[in-house]
């Protein structure tokens, strides 16, 4: 069996896993940082070689040989199989909701149409269709967090994690289940026009949000509710097995397919 890097690169923190090793850290500030920390890691592993990397990414790729398009940070576009030619290794990129999608069918490997929704800083989606990725015809499917419920701009914002931390910390404590409630209830809307849309049978779930006491619950009420119900037939909708991990997970899934 290789040994396969995967690495998950958001806005906030960069996340590492070879096997049962596994690292986070702050992202790096410059293309070079992150290249630096990505060998540090590979030698405290102290495996001899590495099979291949797969990085996961907020952005677009266009082949999967370079990063092309990102949300955080201009360095970090034009980073590309050149930068890792002395592990003599294959590296592939991957957006990281679509990572999230790969790794969800690790977990549901029979799945028509997965629907991988990662709710965390933004809200994000990706879609797995008979084993093969969607990304859409320009390569940005999936920016969910662009969504409008109401002509209110900003209406998207409130189902997040990120958004609903910034409120939680500003409220008394006692109107937390309420606030937490109100965000799923949103959160759930989102599901719901997903399952309308595209009539997964898997519904794939990470992020922050999930720890919130009943949020997923809640929006499951909503959900429900509102979608008819020879939609839910046969739908499961989860939260991933593999965590914090999962874009990294995906990404090695990625890796795999790219070089077989």
């Amino acid at each position: 069996m290789g040994n396969y890097l995967g690495i998950d690169i958001d806005s906030t923190n960069t996340k590492m896993i070879i096997g049962e090793n596994k690292r986070s850290i702050p992202t790096p500030n410059s293309r070079q940082e992150l290249i630096g920390e990505i060998f540090k890691f590979i030698r405290e592993t102290d495996l001899q070689f590495v099979s291949g990397i797969g990085i996961a990414f907020p952005g677009m790729s266009k082949n999967g040989t370079s990063i092309d398009l990102s949300s955080i940070g201009s360095d970090l576009i034009g980073l590309s199989q050149n930068y890792f030619m002395y592990l003599y290794s294959p590296v592939y990129f991957i957006n990281r909701t679509d990572a999230v999608a790969l790794a969800g069918i690790l977990e549901y490997p029979n799945s028509k149409v997965l629907v991988s929704i990662v709710n965390g800083n933004t809200i994000s989606s990706g879609i797995v269709i008979n084993g093969h990725t969607f990304s859409g015809a320009n390569g940005l499917n999936g920016e969910i967090n662009n969504s409008f419920f109401t002509p209110k701009k900003d209406a998207f914002h409130f189902c997040s994690a990120y958004k609903l931390k910034e409120i939680l910390n500003k409220m008394p404590t006692k109107m937390h289940t309420t606030i937490i409630r109100s965000f799923a209830r949103n959160f759930g809307m989102l599901m719901a026009n997903v399952i309308n849309m595209l009539n997964p049978d898997v519904i794939y779930l990470t992020g922050e949000a999930f720890e919130y006491d009943n949020f997923l619950e809640n929006a499951l009420d909503f959900v429900n509710n509102k979608v008819h119900k020879q939609l839910l037939e046969n739908l499961t909708i989860t939260t991933s097995k593999f965590g914090c991990y999962s874009s990294a997970v995906g990404a090695i899934e990625f890796l795999k397919q790219s070089i077989r």
